[in-house]
């Protein structure tokens, strides 16, 4: 199934600002080279809830 194209432009638009790039939206040359540097596995962004809390309030040592 493929991704909606407004969908995949904000993507690709934070990918090219996480990078420092242009936020064109667009796959430029730029875009495709930071695409292929060698990466580690972990993610680069991650999505949080705005309410984090612990779920246990007691604190022990």
């Amino acid at each position: 199934r493929a991704a909606e194209p407004n969908l995949f432009q904000a993507k690709l638009r934070e990918m090219q600002r996480f990078f420092g790039l242009e936020e064109s939206g667009n796959v430029d040359p730029q875009t495709v080279a930071a695409m292929r540097r060698p990466r580690c596995g972990l993610s680069d962004v991650e999505q949080f809830r705005k309410t984090m809390r612990w779920t246990n309030r007691t604190l022990t040592y």
